[in-house]
């Protein structure tokens, strides 16, 4: 088992360092990764036993601008029927 300590504060760079960590390089499918047909990026992604998975880093930010609470909504959508 991999352990993983972050210091300090979550940021995005610290969470992308941490999961490249835990799955590794092979698994690792990089940042700003675009949602199939769609103009939206997911910030993460990695693959694992045939199951790709997006990760989202939500920072205060996307809690106060309005474009960006309707991007994470577009993007829950997406996640939600398989996109």
């Amino acid at each position: 088992m991999t352990t993983v300590r972050i210091d300090g504060y979550l940021v995005q760079a610290k969470l992308e360092a941490a999961l490249r960590a835990i799955v590794g390089d092979d698994a690792w499918r990089g940042t700003e990764v675009r949602v199939e047909g769609r103009r939206l990026r997911w910030d993460m992604v990695y693959e694992f036993d045939g199951h790709r998975v997006a990760v989202e880093f939500d920072g205060d930010e996307h809690y106060r601008h309005t474009l960006k609470i309707k991007a994470d909504r577009e993007k829950d959508e997406a996640a939600r029927v398989g996109g």
